[in-house]
């Protein structure tokens, strides 16, 4: 009888466990982002495929953008503050330039995430572009960027 409630405490504490992290609960989610890939302003979708990797889609006023984040920490803690890693490709349309720019935006960040599943991003990234053209004020094609992100999640 010890071993069955014990067992079945474990079992329990695992469960509850597993469904506190918001990241596991709240998969798939939308959001407004300042900075970031586009550079300006832009909408975008996410899901979580687990609690530690992401996959994010988005348009911009100037341009699109897709990629993927790695969060850190542990699937089944209750994890509200997550630090993560990311790549994303990033094509910017020509604008003030003579052809289409591409950025690759590596971010390093920090996401808050609520029990609800409302959430708020802030990142620093460095950006490396190709075929910018002539873009007033971009000499290099080499940069840091960053971009704050608030958006809500679903189940």
């Amino acid at each position: 009888m010890k071993k069955t409630f014990f067992l079945s405490f474990i079992v329990f504490n695992f469960i509850v466990n597993a469904q506190s992290n918001p990241r596991s609960t709240y998969k798939n989610g939308i959001g407004i982002q300042l900075g970031g890939p586009t550079t300006i302003i832009s909408i975008n979708y996410n899901h979580f495929w687990t609690a530690n990797i992401n996959g994010e889609a988005g348009i911009g006023l100037l341009g699109a953008y897709t990629g993927a984040k790695y969060y850190f920490g542990k699937e089944y803690n209750r994890q509200i503050a997550a630090p993560y890693v990311g790549a994303t490709f990033s094509l910017i349309p020509p604008f003030f330039s003579k052809g289409y720019q591409r950025i690759i935006y590596l971010p390093i960040g920090l996401q808050l995430m609520s029990k609800k599943g409302y959430n708020l991003s802030l990142e620093v990234a460095s950006c490396f572009i190709k075929n910018y053209g002539e873009i007033p004020g971009l000499m290099y094609d080499f940069s840091f960027f960053g971009g704050i992100k608030i958006g809500k999640n679903f189940k």
